[in-house]
């Protein structure tokens, strides 16, 4: 399962939209490497909290569905 990650600071909508464009981005990079497409799992994006920084927050997570 592919889920973008943004930070908290700027505007919500734009940086959700900025997770789910990361997350695409991964997904094309896995299908031109002949990931099959039904085999990828979108996941919404994620509002990342706590003490991680914001670098570390942009970001795609890689997990097993």
């Amino acid at each position: 399962a592919l889920t973008g990650h943004t930070d908290k600071t700027g505007d919500a909508a734009a940086n959700e939209d900025l997770a789910k464009q990361r997350a695409l981005a991964v997904r094309d990079a896995l299908k031109a490497a002949g990931v099959a497409e039904a085999s990828i799992v979108m996941q919404p994006p994620m509002f990342v909290t706590g003490a991680i920084n914001d670098r570390e927050a942009r970001r795609v997570d890689i997990s097993r569905p």
